[in-house]
């Protein structure tokens, strides 16, 4: 499964609850326990860019 399919596979899954009453409150497991949405995270959100994880003057 690529990036592109498990994306599109989980954003059906939230189109699917989101006409159910908006009875849910969560995300489907598969965005919890999926390698492959792992994968796309760490591609789209870790990857991109320098992430600031503290100021220099928090260096001892």
């Amino acid at each position: 499964m690529t990036n592109t399919e498990a994306l599109d596979g989980l954003l059906e899954g939230l189109a699917a609850r989101a006409d159910d009453d908006n009875n849910w409150y969560t995300l489907p497991p598969s965005a919890y326990c999926s390698q492959d949405v792992f994968d796309l995270e760490v591609e789209r959100v870790f990857r991109r860019g320098w992430m600031n994880v503290g100021h220099v003057s928090q260096i001892p």
